[in-house]
């Protein structure tokens, strides 16, 4: 009877398993009552049954078994001869079955002794190192697979896959451990959601759609352009407002409280100009906080385009930037306790974080190596 899901062999199976084999029963039958493929019985009983050594090695082939009855078709050899094969298969069937002797308190023993206690790779004395540069870069908010590339770009220490740093979180048996060290993860071990995409309507003609953009920025074969949003606080007219470098990943942070469109307006100029200089192109939503944005063109020497509604991936760098400044600034947080320390802060750590698609180099070491 074939099973859905694989499992091991149970206690409880071995205990049924060996009272019917000591009843005489044929494995077959067994498997059967215990819903298991035949062959996972025999397999069983090979691998965990006790050896009786009181008995032969071997069955010895009879010369008469080893004829081909075909050359005497026709004479009564030919019927010796097939009944010699039926005996002679009978007898190593025979012999195999009483090899060996299945013992329930030997099989538990035989079974137990191929389970390996699993050994976490950074509990080992070889990557205790690693362990406590895992733990501290956790504390810093870089995702497994940030620390997992870093650690193979500088070779310092013996590097480890990203899974491993996952499967070690998860395996922690210290359950408030593990739940601080989940809560350090960048989503918190919450499963990703995918957005729904509708068709752009252009309601202001004057708008330069991101469809319009020049091929560069699409290519990012160039310094210059930009991606930005606004983060919500606790209180609708604070803002963080973000501004991210397609190629580097580079991010300037600012905050706008008591929001209006000329405020965002003057706070990204200076924003653009104390980290990026002169710059092509930005790329925002439709928010309203942008309604000034011939301003913002003007100050920056630049041209401002937008993406369609409800379609945030059209601009993935920005949302996955805000995405790592909301674990600094999760939802609810007032930002008027903010200062500019705490901006400045947040903005050098990302800045200073290895991304994965730019090699694991840091958006800072990556602009200053392109520009």
């Amino acid at each position: 009877m074939p099973q859905l899901n694989y499992s091991r062999f149970s206690h409880e199976e071995r205990i049924i398993l060996a009272n019917r084999l000591s009843n005489g029963e044929k494995p077959t039958k067994i498997a059967i009552a215990l819903g298991r493929p035949r062959c996972t019985i025999y397999r069983e009983i090979a691998r965990n049954g006790k050896p009786n050594k009181n008995k032969r090695t071997r069955v010895n082939k009879p010369s008469l078994a080893k004829l081909d009855a075909r050359h005497y078709r026709g004479s009564n050899k030919a019927y010796e001869i097939k009944e010699a094969k039926m005996r002679y298969e009978y007898r190593k069937n025979q012999f195999k079955q009483k090899q060996m002797k299945y013992d329930l308190i030997y099989a538990e023993t035989q079974a137990k002794s191929r389970h390996k206690i699993p050994v976490r790779v950074l509990d080992t004395p070889d990557f205790l190192d690693t362990r406590e540069y895992v733990l501290q870069k956790l504390g810093e908010r870089w995702s497994p697979e940030q620390i997992s590339g870093r650690l193979k770009l500088d070779g310092a220490l013996p590097s480890i896959s990203h899974t491993t740093i996952y499967k070690y979180i998860y395996s922690l048996t210290d359950k408030d451990e593990c739940h601080k060290l989940i809560k350090q993860l960048r989503r918190k071990g919450k499963p990703y959601r995918h957005e729904k995409q509708i068709i752009y309507n252009q309601t202001n003609r004057a708008k330069h759609s991101i469809h319009d953009r020049p091929s560069e920025v699409e290519e990012l074969s160039r310094l210059g352009d930009l991606e930005g949003d606004t983060i919500v606080g606790n209180n609708q007219k604070d803002r963080i407002l973000t501004h991210v470098c397609r190629v580097t990943g580079l991010l300037a942070m600012g905050r706008v409280l008591d929001y209006n469109a000329n405020n965002v307006s003057e706070q990204t100029t200076k924003d653009i100009k104390r980290v990026f200089g002169d710059i092509k192109t930005i790329t925002y939503d439709n928010g309203s906080e942008f309604s000034a944005w011939k301003l913002t063109e003007a100050a920056t020497n630049s041209t401002i385009f937008f993406a369609d509604p409800y379609t945030p991936r059209q601009r993935g760098c920005n949302e996955n930037t805000n995405g790592l400044i909301r674990d600094y600034l999760p939802k609810g947080t007032d930002f008027r306790k903010l200062n500019e320390t705490d901006i400045m802060f947040i903005e050098n750590s990302l800045n200073n974080r290895p991304r994965k698609r730019l090699g694991y180099l840091s958006p800072l070491e990556m602009f200053e190596l392109v520009r």
